[in-house]
């Protein structure tokens, strides 16, 4: 079997048909590669825009704080298998916290928590991301 050289190749002729055959397969390369640079333009540049319930819209912060705020337990309302659902928190603490609510009144600040035995300030500290007490 002969290797092809440079000279050899060059001296190669294609028909008609293979022609054709290399210009389509050239042509959808071209236009495989467009499409993938328009998609990945494209998606560098979506924009959604999101509204609070009065209409206005919010930064993108501002509605990443919002989805966050809700998603906390508020330890005033919290039923046991909410307070269970916080991670750090079993049944234990989410009994000590609903009996500790019932006995000495609602919780004005989330340190307010350190009044539950077995809660201090690094059990606090791990928990308070989760926690919110509403007005």
């Amino acid at each position: 079997m002969k290797t092809l050289n440079r000279r050899d190749v060059r001296r190669m002729k294609l028909n008609k048909s293979e022609k054709i055959i290399f210009v389509a397969l050239t042509a959808l390369l071209f236009l495989g590669a467009a499409t993938l640079h328009v998609k990945h333009l494209r998606s560098r540049y979506d924009v959604a825009i999101i509204v609070d319930g009065a209409g206005h819209a919010l930064t993108l912060e501002e509605a990443f704080e919002a989805h966050e705020e809700a998603r906390k337990v508020d330890i005033n309302n919290a039923a046991t298998e909410e307070l269970i659902s916080v991670p750090g928190i079993g049944e234990v603490f989410a009994s000590r916290i609903i009996d500790g609510r019932k006995a000495q009144g609602r919780f004005y600040r989330v340190d307010d928590l350190l009044r539950i035995k077995g809660i201090g300030e690094k059990k606090l500290a791990k928990i308070r991301k989760y926690l919110k007490t509403e007005k």
